[in-house]
């Protein structure tokens, strides 16, 4: 029995890692790319999973349907995979399936390519010689064990790719629940406004390190908002007139939902009080990376 109650849990499936065991597991990232282990989930232990349609033959648990994809890749932060500390007291690592998609578009590649889709991603190793991508709508636990016998491929070409990826996932598990209107159509609008004056007049945005929300009441039902510009250097008033003609496109259609937006603040990002900063919400804008 483990001293700590609250490491209980798990407690007769965490080994003592040998050594080996270790060595194996030492070389294994985030991002890193495996043949697909077996996958399956769990439901209500009904004769049929009332969601998917799936039998459920194991009262409860549905084992992947059809042929599994050919790889899948690892979430799982990389301090967490290994047999030293934090990762020795986790047995298991999450990973997502990763689908085939070499018929796909230029387009619709390019644009998986960019991090834009929440929930999908496109691998960029040239190891895996196609057109692979993450499928990040699901993630499987699976046991350690499938990585010990096995030499990782990197999923991404790059070091910088794949510290994206991380950030990416950090991105999707962190991004907080608001209302429709602030992420559907205030951030896309944004975003939008942005890649469309890529090639001209482009100091309105690319002076900018972040663009967030500062709301007051319930962040899925908000009384009033505010869009947070935080900048490398000071804009110049045509630049900063940009960001208020902007948010002012939001004031009428905002109303309709019993929220009001008022003039954005534009700051200098080592100017705002972190109390502020803390108070406010992030709003990923794809089209802001320089």
């Amino acid at each position: 029995m483990t001293a700590r109650p609250d490491l209980a849990l798990l407690h007769k499936h965490v080994p003592s890692w040998t050594a080996d065991q270790v060595q194996a597991l030492d070389p294994w990232r985030q991002g890193d790319v495996l043949l697909c282990p077996p996958l399956g989930w769990s439901t209500t232990a009904e004769p049929e999973d009332p969601v998917t349609g799936m039998p459920t033959p194991a009262g409860g648990l549905v084992p992947w349907d059809g042929d599994l994809p050919k790889y899948a890749i690892v979430t799982s932060q990389t301090c967490d995979i290994g047999g030293k500390p934090p990762g020795d007291r986790q047995p298991f690592v999450q990973v997502s399936p990763v689908v085939n998609v070499g018929d796909i578009d230029a387009q619709k590649w390019q644009e998986l390519r960019s991090w834009k889709l929440v929930d999908r991603v496109a691998l960029t190793s040239k190891s895996l010689r196609a057109k692979w991508v993450a499928d990040l709508r699901v993630s499987f636990p699976v046991s350690k064990a499938v990585l010990l016998s096995v030499s990782p491929t990197r999923g991404f070409a790059t070091e910088h790719e794949a510290l994206e990826f991380g950030e990416h996932l950090a991105r999707r598990a962190a991004r907080p629940a608001l209302h429709d209107f602030l992420t559907e159509t205030v951030r896309s609008e944004i975003d939008t406004a942005i890649k469309a004056s890529h090639k001209v007049k482009t100091g309105w945005w690319s002076k900018v390190d972040e663009v967030r929300l500062l709301l007051k009441g319930d962040r899925l039902v908000p009384k009033k908002a505010t869009i947070v510009v935080l900048t490398t250097t000071q804009l110049s008033p045509d630049e900063e007139d940009r960001w208020v003609t902007l948010s002012a496109t939001f004031e009428k259609r905002a109303k309709v939902h019993g929220m009001r937006m008022t003039a954005p603040l534009v700051q200098r990002v080592t100017e705002m009080h972190a109390a502020t900063y803390r108070d406010t919400v992030g709003m990923y804008l794809s089209n802001l990376k320089r």
